[in-house]
């Protein structure tokens, strides 16, 4: 089972990319809207003869990331970290027994990171121009940067549940008969996040109507975020349902596998898709907050607190009375259960890692 976080190795810099002559303006590179595979203000995915082809607008310069889909592998879009970095997982495409391959790509630089899944889970997380992993079968954790650097951050055998927020890095380590020890480590060297172009209006892309005031913020051939004078607009692609969630300082946030995370200076929130269900949270200015799933945490004025978009109405449960920071979220097996735990991870005013397990049960 592969496992992928927020928003992704062995070789660092790998194979050549191949250069697709395109014009050097930003404004002639990819496609129309509605062609293309993913997109976000920075970068445009879309096929071409056979090939998922990456367009970074910054530069008006797009290159082959992968085959979009033949009889051996297969390109899916994981996302784009950093406004330049983008991480893709290629089936079928590592080499023996139809591995996968997870790839971060520089679409400047065209240099990637990447590791391969043969027989063992590989977990990835990625932050700008680097992709940390935790391979399956208990080799440690590893941040490999595009630019070759490699940086081993824990060499325990076990080590799961890898989560990143901002530069710092979270994981669990086995702990004998008792429960698993939160670690993290702060990366050095991570390049800082490219300034990308602006966003363009959203153009009609499947049943989600042309929108002249919003302005794209991501499409992934399933949902069209667009950011809009009064919030955030989620359309789905295929049914053309719509849901708008927040106010003018509201900002979209990421994609969860169920809904949508947005934020505003003062609160964070949740979109369940399924059941159109909502929970926010209070929190403090500008403070640190996650979204994954079915659940939402944040640092409000009580310390940290998480919610339950499957529960929305139930009340935020405290994890954490004092100030915490750095809050992130992984899935980890459970170990009597087919699903997944989903684990919140923060630093606490000591400095400290802390972590709290959500089992999936309180998630339904």
């Amino acid at each position: 089972m592969t496992m992928h976080r927020a928003l992704l190795t062995t070789a660092a810099a790998a194979a050549a990319v191949t250069i697709v002559p395109t014009s050097a303006t930003a404004a002639t590179c990819g496609v129309a809207q509605s062609r293309a595979l993913f997109e976000t203000p920075e970068v445009q995915v879309y096929a071409s003869r056979g090939r998922a082809v990456a367009c970074l607008r910054a530069t008006g310069r797009s290159r082959v990331v992968g085959p979009r889909s033949s009889g051996r592998a297969t390109t899916l879009v994981r996302g784009v970290a950093g406004g330049r970095w983008l991480s893709v997982v290629r089936a079928g495409a590592g080499g023996t027994n139809q591995a996968d391959l997870h790839q971060l790509i520089d679409l400047r630089t065209g240099r990637r990171a990447q590791v391969a899944e043969r027989r063992t889970r590989v977990e990835t997380v990625t932050l700008p121009g680097v992709l940390v992993h935790a391979l399956g079968d208990g080799r440690g954790v590893v941040a490999r940067f595009t630019n070759g650097r490699t940086v081993v951050l824990s060499r325990v055998k076990g080590a799961e549940g890898i989560a990143a927020a901002g530069d710092r890095v979270y994981w669990l380590e086995p702990n004998g008969s008792g429960d698993p020890k939160a670690r993290s480590a702060r990366l050095s060297g991570v390049p800082a996040a490219a300034s990308g172009p602006t966003a363009r209006p959203t153009q009609k892309i499947g049943s989600c109507p042309a929108d002249a005031e919003g302005r794209l913020v991501l499409h992934d051939r399933s949902r069209v975020v667009t950011q809009r004078p009064d919030g955030v607009r989620v359309c789905n692609r295929w049914t053309g349902k719509t849901w708008n969630v927040g106010d003018a300082q509201t900002t979209f946030e990421a994609l969860t596998t169920e809904g949508v995370a947005y934020r505003s200076p003062t609160t964070a929130g949740l979109l369940r898709f399924a059941t159109s269900a909502q929970v926010e949270l209070r929190v403090a200015a500008d403070a640190s907050s996650v979204a994954s799933a079915t659940f939402l945490a944040g640092a409000t004025a009580d310390g940290l607190r998480s919610a339950n978009a499957a529960k929305s109405t139930a009340p935020a449960d405290l994890l954490d009375a004092g100030a915490v920071t750095d809050v992130a979220a992984a899935l980890v097996p459970a170990s009597d259960r087919p699903e997944d735990d989903t684990v919140i991870y923060w630093t606490d005013a000591e400095g400290d890692a802390r972590t709290a397990t959500l089992p999936v049960k309180t998630q339904e």
